[in-house]
């Protein structure tokens, strides 16, 4: 699970959420962890960090979620397609 793609994608998408959450008064991370270590794939799971609490994205307000899912899409955008444009229909949401 440690190759260069899934480092660079996992980095990115860190990146992204603290770039959106610093205008935030919210002092939150993100990270993956996994329950699993014999699926690996299946069970890699979101989570938010804070105040070194570990707390799922099911936990947590939209407002939140809806970071983590623009977290998501600008990290794609950036390591597996790169140039590819983001269009939100709706930003209000």
């Amino acid at each position: 699970m440690r190759t260069d793609l899934y480092q660079a994608f996992e980095a990115s998408i860190v990146r992204a959420f603290a770039d959106q959450v610093r205008l935030t008064s919210h002092r939150v991370q993100f990270d993956f962890r996994t329950f699993d270590p014999l699926n690996f794939y299946k069970t890699l799971q979101p989570i938010l960090i804070e105040h070194a609490e570990a707390k799922s994205p099911a936990e947590v307000g939209s407002g939140m979620r809806n970071l983590i899912v623009m977290a998501l899409f600008r990290a794609y955008a950036s390591v597996l397609r790169r140039g590819a444009i983001i269009a939100v229909e709706e930003p209000e949401i």
